[in-house]
């Protein structure tokens, strides 16, 4: 899937003069990631046609917030006779700008029985391993060229690290084949399905289960808080590939993106009330 909607930029020269030449009609919080937040009001009648004409026809995907939007449905259908139900707020990035950034969410496994980093190793099959002594950020920038659907592990007992690569470039094929194939070359699901579900619960036991995090370091200490615990390191999701999710009728498995940067929760409210007059 071409990830470029807006080739020619028409959004970002449509609304070039307001970043320009108008300073921000507020500026937002800075937040703890260091990115501050401007904010300019386009309330001009013409450019709003504008800007509705281009997204009539356009693919607008839901890259975060789901299940926010699917509320904001149930909502409208409930208060039909209420106008400001028939609405949300919401932020539209274009797939194109450069400032799109998808980052991977790395996992903790947690809730095994009786894991070890040796024991896993003799329960798996298609995969190669290889020991690695690189640090976690030098690991997670090899893993692009290593090899099909590579993910990083780092046991939190020994603090041994590894690369795990597949053989098979779908290793999907044989239990996932009513999916589509840009879903099951997803690397969260093949770790969800060919890992997690097809060694991990059947050898260290039902309650095995995630942790979350974008962040390598805090993933290394998630890790080592508890015995028995498994961090893997992701790549990022090709944004391509969100895209291809969803025209195929599909949904992305949980956390498969870290998108950057976020949004200030409450940088802009809709009011729950009518205003009195």
């Amino acid at each position: 899937v071409d990830p470029a909607l807006d080739p020619r930029a028409d959004v970002a020269g449509l609304l070039a003069d307001h970043f320009d030449q108008r300073e921000p009609d507020y500026h937002g919080v800075t937040a703890n990631d260091g990115v501050a937040h401007r904010c300019w009001v386009v309330s001009e009648p013409e450019k709003i046609d504008q800007l509705r004409a281009f997204f009539e026809p356009t693919d607008v995907f839901i890259a975060d917030g789901h299940h926010r939007y699917t509320t904001a449905l149930q909502h409208a259908r409930r208060h039909a006779d209420q106008p400001l139900a028939q609405t949300c707020l919401f932020v539209l990035v274009a797939s194109e700008d450069p400032g799109m950034i998808v980052l991977p969410t790395h996992r903790v496994i947690r809730g095994m029985q009786g894991y070890t980093i040796d024991a896993l190793q003799r329960h798996l099959t298609g995969v190669t391993v290889s020991e690695t002594q690189d640090d976690l950020a030098t690991l997670e920038k090899r893993l692009p060229a290593a090899g099909h659907h590579a993910m990083g592990l780092y046991d939190g007992d020994t603090k041994r690290r590894f690369i795990l690569t597949f053989n098979d470039a779908d290793p999907l094929a044989a239990t996932h084949a009513d999916k589509p194939d840009v879903w099951r070359q997803l690397d969260v699901a093949i770790l969800q399905h060919a890992l997690v579900e097809g060694v991990l619960k059947p050898n260290f036991g039902q309650d095995t289960g995630y942790r979350y995090t974008a962040e390598l370091e805090q993933m290394r200490q998630m890790t080592e808080a508890e015995p028995g615990q498994l961090g893997v390191v992701m790549q990022a999701t090709p944004l391509g590939s969100v895209m291809g999710v969803s025209l195929a009728d599909e949904v992305m498995p949980p956390k498969s993106t870290f998108f950057y940067p976020k949004l200030a929760t409450g940088l802009a409210i809709n009011p729950l009330t009518q205003p009195s007059i």
